[in-house]
This record gives structure tokens, C-alpha cells and sequence, in this order.
């Protein structure tokens, strides 16, 4: 077994990697896979940044929230716009699933990927999407 210098271990990074990617095929392959079982280490972000993505972390698969609602989970009511703000940086888009954060009214707003991509995940997930919205039952 390899040991780089920094202390980081080659064999188990290299399983945790297999793992991730395994489902990460599943994922796509349509299976229902829970890829927040996968620890993220968002230290480095601002402290808002950390409780908006931790929010969206939450969100079940197959389910959509708001982003008022991401602000209100946080604790800053009426910040919808700075939570968009940090979901357009989102380091970390299926382990983090901010596609799953929509407007108000079910708009697919703001994602990295495009609005295309984040209408696929979101129908992958058995959601059902009408032009750039997602149906709200």
C-alpha cells in the first residue's frame, strides 16, 4: 500500500473513488441512489455558504424545494437570491444536489450545468418538467 507524504492513503482514496463512481453510475443509470452518503468537506467556505449547501444536501431525491425555502432552513428568511448565489458555485453538483433547488413557481433557474442539464437530473429523478419548469404536485 502507498502512502503519498502528506499522509493520504492511494489503496483507500482509490476505493472511495470506486465507490463514488459506482454510484454515480447507478445514478445515471436511473437507479435511486443516495449520493450524500458521500462526505463533503466544505470547511473552507463561508459559514452561509456551508448552512445553504448543507440545506440542499436535505432535499430527498426525486423532490424539489425553493429557494426561499433553502433561506429559510438557514435562518435568513427572505435571502433567495444570495441562496442562488451560492447553489451557481456549488463545488460539488450531484453530491450537493442544488438542481433540486427551483423559483418559486417551479422555474429552473440558476444552474452551472444549464438549464438543460438540470431539467434532465430532475426528470432522471422522476420528475415531471414542462419547458424550463418543473410540475409542482
Amino acid at each position: 500500500m502507498a502512502v503519498c507524504p502528506d499522509g493520504c492513503d492511494f489503496a483507500s482514496d482509490e476505493e472511495v473513488i470506486a465507490t463514488l463512481a459506482g454510484d454515480i453510475r447507478r445514478y445515471f443509470a436511473g437507479e435511486r441512489v443516495d449520493l450524500t452518503r458521500h462526505p463533503v468537506d466544505l470547511s473552507e467556505r463561508p459559514r452561509f455558504s456551508q448552512r445553504v449547501l448543507a440545506a440542499a444536501r436535505r432535499i430527498p431525491y426525486g423532490r424539489v424545494r425553493t429557494y426561499a425555502w433553502v433561506a429559510t432552513q438557514v435562518g435568513k428568511p427572505g435571502a433567495a437570491r444570495a441562496v442562488g448565489q451560492v447553489m451557481r458555485r456549488n463545488p460539488l453538483p450531484l453530491l450537493i444536489p442544488c438542481h433540486r433547488v427551483v423559483g418559486a413557481r417551479g422555474e429552473l433557474t440558476g444552474f452551472g450545468g444549464g438549464l438543460p442539464l438540470k431539467r434532465a437530473l430532475l426528470m432522471l429523478e422522476g420528475l415531471r418538467c414542462q419547458g424550463d419548469r418543473v410540475v409542482l404536485d
